[in-house]
């Protein structure tokens, strides 16, 4: 009996330990976190989704390929179709330059002039966006993630969605004229969802929907952006190099257009 009585209260004793050391952590705690596990991110591969609606003129892009941290470097293969055209398009951004295939031919571009820096998802600048509005996101657990959920329409969340706006339209983003649009942009309807991984706390996907209006000359544009992102691969890419033919046969992009 004596032996019997010492295994019951050895079990549960183990039973209090497990339930003393588990953890219960909020949306700030694993927006937080998430913060910290960028720091020491070296890579991951992205696919993006994405469809915008402009004055009843919809545009769908795709992004596919692979982000390199220290030393920052992207290889991207991008399409984007409207209006019953498609462009498709193959990407190195190294170095301070972006090397694009278009027309046949690939260009060399400054990278300033691209923008392309808004596609890297996964950056202490983004996530602290996040976190300022971490007492507007629900959270709950599924698996092995965390899924956070922000909904509405507060004039505020256009932060959230500016890197969206500003992707791809490159050295536009300097415009005055552009970036008075910008600012003027109305919520009618928002939703971000962000499943964050367990135990790396690194961000694999991101939902959005936006529905808003943008005033340009007194005339407001109605527009909705939807998009997945999704993140793979993590510290698991190769070092980004550009293929010495595309460095030989890049021409500036004046000597074609």
């Amino acid at each position: 009996m004596k032996r019997i009585a010492a295994i019951i209260f050895l079990l549960a004793l183990v039973a209090l330990t497990g339930c003393g050391t588990t953890e219960s952590f909020s949306q700030n705690d694993v927006l937080s976190r998430s913060i910290e596990a960028i720091e020491d991110l070296e890579s991951y591969s992205i696919d993006m989704d994405m469809a915008v609606n402009m004055m009843e003129m919809e545009t769908n892009m795709t992004f596919k390929g692979d982000v390199t941290h220290n030393p920052d470097a992207m290889h991207l293969t991008m399409s984007m179709g409207m209006s019953g055209m498609a462009m498709d398009f193959e990407v190195y951004s190294l170095d301070d330059m972006v090397y694009m295939s278009m027309l046949g031919e690939w260009i060399k571009v400054d990278a300033a002039e691209m923008g392309l820096d808004d596609l890297d998802q996964l950056n202490e600048e983004e996530m602290k966006k996040f976190l300022e509005f971490s007492d507007d996101f629900t959270m709950v657990e599924e698996d092995d993630v965390y899924i956070l959920s922000l909904s509405g329409d507060e004039g505020n969340y256009s932060v959230l969605i500016e890197d969206y706006l500003k992707s791809g339209m490159g050295d536009f983003n300097d415009d005055p004229h552009v970036k008075e649009m910008l600012e003027t942009v109305q919520i009618n309807d928002f939703n971000l969802e962000l499943y964050i991984e367990k135990g790396t706390y690194i961000q694999t996907k991101q939902i959005i929907y936006a529905d808003m209006v943008i005033t340009e000359e007194g005339m407001s544009f109605p527009i909705s952006i939807s998009g997945t992102v999704d993140i793979s691969n993590v510290n698991g890419v190769e070092s980004i190099e550009l293929p010495a033919e595309v460095l030989e046969n890049a021409v500036e992009e004046d000597e074609v257009f």
